[in-house]
């Protein structure tokens, strides 16, 4: 390590310290202030000390600063860069070091460090964002700090903190509200040059994560997502969400003046609001998925006759908690009494089968029987059985004799 100052926020200097035998010069962080010019300091052992920096021979150092040439070879310095961790720790203790050794020790921070401050970064707390005094995060009873995160102890709670970039606020509030742990329904938080809330499709397209939601017992519809083939068909176009329905009606035939294209009209640009401006995971949200099918299902229809769209078939496309006629769609209820109506039908089906099958059996055995000239015919009870006389022979006819007429 070059001799120099650290590229720290805090304060640095030289200290002339003739009575040390390892130099002259001492290396130091000042920490915190206690009262005019004494601060309690860091010394390259890394044991804290206070000095009265009025009445010592002081260099004071510019970040990243080399030391001066006349301590060349004097300098007792630190061996190695300060980690932030480690800056953090020393911060703590110098605030305890401060508070202990005299009663008028300031509760403030020495110097808050330059450009930075602690903020709230709990999301599911209403003081999300809020800044939070150094003095606090660094008191041993009011904070706990572990290189750039920490707990402090603010509004009769503890709340995680955050040590943040002042020129960095914005970015890193979008950033913890639409990190990776965000809501799964959101997508993220894009702005133009302007500020403004905007992101185009192809980039959208990109900060969505795959999730099958038809697994989730509690995802109201049924199948494969629509949502997702809707937008990458979409961008396979080469449109936006909101130009897609022109180019649609275009190519479709469909009467630009009717109701089922104003519909589609809609559908789309309610699609590109979700997408562009609220950026909303739409593949992740039942409404979203619901629009998406309902623009299949309008498609499907406007492809089978442009002229007179039949939506004959396809309600199944959008069924969902709610059935074609507004009924409770209660799927699996429904799905467990179809089954056992079904084992009932068959068994139904069984018994008739068998009752045609004896009628017709027994049929076939009276036929046999009247068919048999020898067979006995039972007869009523205790009567004797007699044998069936046999049919009468029709006799031949006699010719008579042959009588000829003729006229004279």
């Amino acid at each position: 390590m070059s001799p120099g100052a650290f590229d720290i926020d805090e304060p640095q200097a030289l200290l002339f310290d003739p009575d040390n035998p390892d130099g002259d010069w001492l290396h130091l962080v000042l920490l915190r202030r206690i009262q005019g010019a004494e601060w309690v300091c860091l010394k390259p052992d890394f044991s804290l000390e206070i000095f009265d920096l009025q009445s010592r021979r002081v260099h004071a150092l510019r970040r990243r600063g080399p030391f001066p040439r006349s301590t060349d070879g004097y300098v007792i310095e630190f061996e190695e860069a300060l980690a932030d961790d480690e800056l953090a720790q020393q911060h703590a203790q110098a605030t305890a070091l401060a508070n202990l050794m005299t009663a008028n020790a300031t509760t403030e921070s020495a110097l808050p460090r330059a450009g930075l401050s602690w903020r709230v970064s709990h999301t599911g707390s209403e003081y999300f964002g809020e800044a939070v005094d150094d003095a606090v995060v660094s008191a041993s009873s009011t904070g706990v700090v572990r290189g750039a995160i920490g707990l402090a102890h603010v509004h009769d709670q503890w709340l995680h903190v955050e040590r943040v970039p002042d020129a960095e606020l914005a970015s890193w509030l979008t950033y913890i509200r639409n990190g990776p742990g965000r809501d799964s329904r959101l997508a993220g938080s894009v702005r133009d040059a302007g500020g403004r809330s905007f992101v185009s499709l192809h980039e959208y397209l990109g900060m969505l994560r795959p999730v099958d939601r038809s697994k989730d017992p509690s995802w109201p519809h049924r199948g494969p997502s629509a949502a997702v083939e809707v937008l990458q068909g979409v961008r396979g176009s080469g449109k936006e969400l909101i130009q897609y329905d022109d180019h649609w009606t275009g190519q479709s035939g469909i009467n630009p003046k009717s109701s089922i294209r104003s519909e589609h009209k809609t559908l789309f640009h309610a699609l590109a609001l979700f997408q562009s401006v609220d950026q909303i995971d739409l593949p992740a949200t039942a409404g979203g998925e619901f629009i998406a099918r309902r623009v299949v299902q309008i498609q499907r229809a406007v492809k089978a006759n442009p002229a007179a769209p039949n939506f004959a078939g396809l309600h199944q496309m959008t069924a969902h908690t709610l059935d074609e006629t507004g009924g409770l769609a209660v799927q699996a209820f429904t799905q467990h009494f179809a089954t056992i109506a079904e084992a009932e039908a068959r068994v139904l089906k069984q018994n008739r089968l068998l009752r045609s099958e004896m009628t017709a059996r027994g049929a076939a055995g009276a036929g046999a029987a009247e068919d048999t000239d020898d067979e006995e015919e039972p007869q009523a009870s205790g009567a004797a059985r007699r044998r069936r006389r046999p049919k009468a022979t029709p006799k031949p006819a006699v010719a008579g004799p042959k009588v000829s007429l003729k006229l004279r």
